[in-house]
């Protein structure tokens, strides 16, 4: 089953014949898969831009007061 949020250790579902217990199964591998969201992608990439910008906008500064 995936989640896009955190149920806990354990948590309970209504279905048409009653109640459905799920509760997480931390075996040898783990049990636990995390999908990573795109838009931490998208963050990161800005971010990387803006860094390498104000890297240059420093660099140029200097080359143009000198």
């Amino acid at each position: 089953m995936l989640l896009t949020s955190y149920k806990g250790e354990s948590f309970v579902t209504e279905t048409e014949g009653g109640r459905r217990l799920y509760y997480l199964n931390n075996d040898d591998d783990g049990g636990v898969k995390q999908i990573p969201d795109i838009r931490n992608l998208y963050i990161k990439v800005i971010g990387l831009f803006l860094l390498c910008s104000g890297v240059f906008g420093f660099v140029l500064e200097q080359k143009l007061f000198k």
